[in-house]
C-alpha cells in the first residue's frame, strides 16, 4: 500500500511543476510541454513509487523457520540509517522545498500580474 503514497507524492510534485511552467514560464510551457512529456510524468510517478518501495522489501525481506520477516535483513545499520536518509531528504525536504518554490513563484507571478494589469 505504501508505494501508492509514494506514487502520489511523486505526482503532486509533477502537478506542481507543471502548473508552475504553465503561469510562470507560459511561453516555454506551450512549446515544450507537450502531451508526451506529461504522460511519461504520469507513468514514472506510478512505477518510481512501486520501485522506492519495492526494492527495498525485496533485499530486506526473509523467511526463516517459515515465518516473514519484511524488512528486517538489513546488510548493516549504516545501510539501513543512509536509506532511512535518503528517502527523508527525498520524500520529505525536497517535496517541501519544490511545494515552497513554486506555489510562491506562481503566487508572486499572479500578484505582479494583477497589480499591472
Amino acid at each position: 500500500m505504501w508505494w501508492t503514497i509514494v506514487g502520489s507524492t511523486i505526482n503532486l510534485i509533477s502537478i506542481t511543476i507543471e502548473r508552475y511552467l504553465k503561469v510562470v514560464h507560459s511561453v516555454w510551457s506551450k512549446k515544450w510541454l507537450v502531451n508526451w512529456i506529461i504522460y511519461l510524468a504520469i507513468v514514472f510517478s506510478w512505477i518510481g513509487g512501486f520501485i522506492t518501495n519495492a526494492v527495498p522489501i525485496f533485499l530486506t525481506s526473509a523467511v526463516k523457520s517459515g515465518v516473514c520477516y519484511s524488512v528486517a535483513f538489513w546488510a548493516s545499520h549504516e545501510s539501513r540509517l543512509a536509506y532511512g536518509i535518503w528517502y527523508f531528504i527525498s520524500f520529505y525536504v525536497i517535496v517541501l522545498f519544490v511545494f515552497v518554490f513554486c506555489y510562491g513563484r506562481i503566487l508572486i507571478t499572479i500578484r505582479r500580474q494583477a497589480v499591472s494589469g
